[in-house]
């Protein structure tokens, strides 16, 4: 078992270094890269997370990114929209933000994505095959900083719980994380018991989009490591599911 001291781990040297990589493969490139962020959400953290992510990706790291956000009034425009930019040819990579409105899966938005331009592995059941070879390849977004992150910081195979089952996150990094000897247990907001399997657990990730879902009681006490990649606006700022005494 992996004894992890309870302690602050930083990302701010390995999100450094990770915008370096990419800068240099874009520089190094002959191919042009564009990606297409979609936000038909009407939801204050998806345009929040956009906006950041245009920030990183424009100013970071040199990548040509459009912001398409529009208020739908239904689930045939709100289709269309998704269709439209990824058929466009003049994009390679495509995220569409969650939640959808109303009426709309995230297996159907995703279904609209090519596999080749599909940034967030949202186009199943493709998209999670390719996430059960990517033990140190391309993976969705989220679940790729995860597995960097811990990559950086576990020296061994550890027990994982995911607290999220979503195919841009939970599914496809359970199978990231796997890849690499980790035993990984998947649960969610509606697990019975969850204490019991996340109490247990050496890394503890969660993104359930409830603020101060996890609790310090949720955790094993002085040997675990939570991370937090749920997002929430809250008095005009970006919290995640954690409760801040949980570290």
């Amino acid at each position: 078992m992996v004894r992890l001291h309870t302690e602050l781990l930083l990302g701010s040297a390995l999100s450094a270094q990770v915008l370096a990589e990419a800068r240099a493969m874009l520089a190094n490139s002959r191919h042009r890269a564009r990606l297409c962020i979609i936000d038909v959400t009407g939801s204050p953290e998806a345009e929040r997370y956009s906006r950041s992510l245009v920030s990183k990706a424009r100013g970071g790291i040199g990548l040509e990114t459009e912001y398409v956000k529009r208020n739908v009034q239904g689930r045939d425009e709100a289709l269309g929209i998704i269709e439209r930019a990824a058929s466009d040819s003049s994009n390679t990579a495509v995220i569409v933000q969650t939640p959808l409105p109303h009426g709309i899966t995230s297996m159907e938005a995703g279904s609209l994505i090519p596999v080749e331009k599909d940034a967030d592995f949202m186009n199943p059941p493709a998209s999670l095959a390719r996430s059960s070879t990517t033990g140190g390849g391309p993976g969705p977004a989220t679940a790729s900083a995860v597995c960097r992150f811990l990559d950086a910081h576990l020296k061994g195979p550890a027990d994982i719980c995911i607290v999220n089952r979503s195919t841009v996150v939970g599914k496809p990094l359970a199978l990231m994380l796997t890849a690499r000897d980790h035993t990984v247990t998947v649960c969610h907001s509606r697990t019975r018991e969850l204490r019991r399997f996340t109490a247990s657990a050496d890394v503890v990730v969660v993104a359930v989009g409830r603020p101060g879902f996890l609790t310090r009681d949720d955790v094993r006490e002085g040997g675990s490591t939570v991370i937090d990649v749920g997002t929430s606006v809250v008095g005009g700022k970006l919290v995640g599911g954690t409760r801040t005494t949980v570290r």
